[in-house]
């Protein structure tokens, strides 16, 4: 499969963006197991947009934003952090 240039440019800048939101979420882990301690959060563009217990809450307002695939979902836990990625 091909990618157009637009394609690929696109791309790229998710892939960039995406860089952006888990260095944002490595820098800043205290802070947020503080605030979202047993959540799952969602964070695009450095920003939490959305918390709360249940996954599939989180995962059906990243839905709603179209940021399935883009966004950054995380469970903060004391566990080693680990990513979900929803393609």
């Amino acid at each position: 499969m091909r990618l157009s240039v637009a394609e690929l440019k696109r791309t790229r800048k998710e892939l960039a963006e995406f860089s952006r939101d888990t260095k944002f979420f490595d820098d800043n882990w205290d802070a947020l197991y503080t605030q979202y301690s047993e959540q799952w959060i969602a964070i695009y563009r450095q920003q939490v947009f959305a918390a709360g217990t249940q996954f599939e809450e989180i995962l059906a307002v990243t839905n709603e934003r179209g940021l399935v695939g883009r966004a950054l979902i995380e469970y903060m836990t004391t566990q080693p952090p680990g990513y979900v990625i929803i393609t």
